[in-house]
């Protein structure tokens, strides 16, 4: 999954990275590790996790800005939208077994929505 990040051209990159990477899939598991771990006792986890937060946000803006800066080219319209696709799903198949994992066989309490 992380060929995305480093392989391709550089809006490519910067989709798979800062936009989907982070924005969609970095950014809600924070939020949640830090839930999780402090159900289950840990107490420094959530104090790392919303310092990293912050930076997290910068790289969001990066993504969005690159986006922004090619949406109104017709030319690159197209291959905006096959990037968004290929990083969605490139990062989805990893991500979401990984996680549903994690969070539900690695704790002691479970945190229900």
């Amino acid at each position: 999954f992380a060929d995305g990040f480093i392989s391709g051209d550089a809006v490519e990159c910067s989709i798979n990275l800062q936009l989907v990477g982070e924005a969609c899939f970095t950014n809600p598991l924070i939020v949640a590790i830090t839930e999780w771990a402090a159900a289950n006792g840990d107490e420094i986890t959530p104090t790392v996790f919303l310092s990293i937060e912050t930076d997290e946000l910068r790289h969001m803006a990066n993504g969005y800005q690159t986006v922004v800066s090619i949406a109104n080219d017709p030319a690159a319209a197209k291959y905006l939208n096959t990037d968004l696709n290929n990083a969605f799903w490139t990062q989805q198949k990893y991500f979401t077994p990984v996680l549903g994992m994690l969070f539900e066989y690695g704790s002691k309490f479970k945190v229900e929505p």
